[in-house]
């Protein structure tokens, strides 16, 4: 059949979609001067493709949001089958249960081990290897509990320094991401210039995290220290180390900063 032939068949109700592609093999050149054809039969396929897409990703969410909640259910059956004694009572206002009351602080003290909060940049296997990753390097230095509002003391290795190691001082003004990208912004005030720096959590160039005084604030982020006078951001860098109960709560520091 001749080119014009199947053109003719265009006008026709008795065409079929699937019946395009064989009308385009060998003509492609010609559907460039047609832009009503491709806008006709291909722009409709595209956006099929886009909604199948689509689904397919919420499929998926779905999946792995059911698998999560049949994780947490095989570790609520071990621990009950386990002699040890776990009271279980369920909450009049949110319908939980002790048990998972008390695993939800470790929500804030681990927030890198948490899934990516955005669903499209979620994998499983990825997720799974950074954990392993992570722990490892706990094992290898110690990083202790802390919360946007710490003053804290990191050491670090630094070929120019003296002593081939660097130390800094600070209040963290701020504490983000997820897996191995996790990091965490220190502040302080040397010689009347505001100095922060950012450090990736799981650096292996970082030799020890010091807890100094370990405390919280009533917001997330802290930036806003950087328009506040110097006085909300000065810490003594041979700050020592301010002992606390390990059972005690931490303490929330409520001081209003002036502008």
């Amino acid at each position: 059949m001749s080119f014009v032939k199947r053109l003719t068949l265009l006008s026709t109700q008795h065409l079929r979609r699937e019946n395009l592609p064989l009308l385009i093999k060998g003509n492609e050149r010609y559907f460039g001067f047609c832009p009503a054809l491709l806008q006709r039969f291909v722009e409709p396929d595209r956006e099929n493709v886009a909604n199948i897409k689509r689904k397919q990703i919420e499929e998926q969410n779905k999946v792995l949001e059911i698998q999560r909640k049949s994780e947490l259910d095989n570790a609520k059956a071990q621990v009950s089958t386990s002699d040890v004694s776990v009271p279980v009572i369920k909450s009049e206002k949110t319908g939980y249960n002790e048990l998972e009351e008390s695993f939800s602080p470790f929500r804030y003290v681990y927030p890198e081990f948490l899934p990516d909060p955005k669903l499209e940049w979620r994998n499983r296997i990825r997720e799974k290897m950074e954990r392993i990753d992570m722990l490892k390097r706990r094992s290898n230095i110690e990083i202790p509990e802390f919360y946007v509002g710490t003053i804290m003391k990191v050491s670090v290795s630094d070929k120019y320094a003296i002593g081939k190691t660097n130390e800094f001082l600070g209040i963290c003004i701020e504490r983000g991401g997820c897996g191995l990208r996790a990091f965490f912004t220190l502040r302080n005030v040397i010689d009347g210039q505001g100095v922060e720096i950012r450090y990736e959590m799981y650096n292996p160039i970082i030799q020890s995290i010091q807890v100094i005084r370990l405390e919280k604030r009533l917001d997330e982020c802290l930036r806003y220290l950087r328009d506040c006078p110097l006085e909300y951001s000065t810490f003594p860098m041979n700050m020592q180390p301010e002992l606390k109960n390990p059972d005690a709560l931490v303490p929330i520091n409520t001081t209003l900063v002036s502008f």
